[in-house]
């Protein structure tokens, strides 16, 4: 079953989840944020970090992946 974002609240804590995701191979693995895209998707793609973080049922995770990893290569 898909869990619904409900409110800013909620999105702002799967940004959190998310953002400690993607600091775990920046800064853990030492990825650079310009390959990071091109690492998940040879490591099991989008879903599987999604599912590694524990949020493959929330709906519409993807695309706060999506605009987490955008603003990590622009910060970087």
């Amino acid at each position: 079953m898909t869990k619904k974002i409900e409110n800013r609240k909620e999105l702002s804590d799967y940004f959190k989840q998310v953002n400690k995701g993607i600091d775990k191979y920046t800064v853990d693995h030492k990825i650079k944020p310009s390959s990071l895209s091109k690492f998940i998707k040879n490591n099991g793609g989008t879903s599987k970090f999604v599912k590694d973080l524990g949020l493959s049922d929330i709906s519409g995770i993807n695309k706060v992946v999506d605009q987490d990893y955008i603003w990590k290569k622009m910060v970087y």
